[in-house]
């Protein structure tokens, strides 16, 4: 099994209504180059996806459970589905030899007080909203039925992503744009994230440690 995680929050963009923006908050940070690789989601973007959020620790032993049921869901949805570990809490702080540190700043925000408020992991939240009768924040056991349930939400707003990243300095830029495909008053926010798979390292696994996890 291997580790997903979270490196960097790269652009945050805010949404005023549900009409034309006129003066969108953006910020970001255009780094120039000269051997951009551009690609974008063309071939995705008309469809739905649901997020899974798995809020995951090394030193969790039940943590490798909820991967388990994450990769379940990713091998039943598979486009459908968007899974990110965030490795936070206390569990996730180096100790003893858990010595790696997968924790980043945005994770930190997101299953703090400012946040989500999560107290115990596993945990997850599915499209960041409270689906009946759960909470808002569901255990891993729960998540193939609430999955089920998200999955059926209406396609609201179609996200248009490019990126250009530069080969030579290494600078990757991100451009988005939103179409809303029905009117939503509430106001609403943009992150984009970039996760890595792959990522191994020792990881507690119902009591025994696992060095390659």
């Amino acid at each position: 099994m291997k580790k997903i995680a979270i490196f960097s929050l790269l652009i945050t963009l805010t949404f005023i209504s549900c009409d034309r923006i006129k003066s969108p908050i953006v910020k970001k940070n255009t780094v120039a180059g000269s051997d951009f690789v551009i690609k974008n989601n063309s071939a995705v973007w008309n469809y739905k996806k649901t997020m899974l959020e798995d809020y995951t620790a090394m030193r969790c032993q039940n943590c490798p459970d909820a991967a388990t049921a994450a990769k379940n869901l990713v091998t039943a949805y598979s486009n459908s589905i968007v899974v990110i570990a965030v490795h936070a809490g206390g569990l996730a702080n180096p100790f003893g030899n858990f010595t790696a540190d997968y924790r980043t700043e945005a994770g930190d925000v997101w299953s703090g007080t400012a946040g989500y408020g999560i107290i115990s992991y596993p945990s997850g939240i599915i499209n960041r909203k409270a689906y009946a009768p759960n909470s808002q924040i569901t255990y891993f056991t729960t998540w193939s039925s609430v999955v089920g349930i998200a999955n059926t939400d209406p396609l609201i707003v179609k996200l248009k992503v490019t990126t250009s990243y530069d080969t030579i300095v290494g600078a990757l830029n991100t451009d988005v744009k939103a179409y809303f495909q029905s009117a939503y008053a509430q106001n609403l926010s943009i992150s984009v994230v970039v996760t890595e798979d792959g990522v191994v390292g020792k990881q507690d696994k119902h009591g025994t440690e696992v060095d390659e996890y």
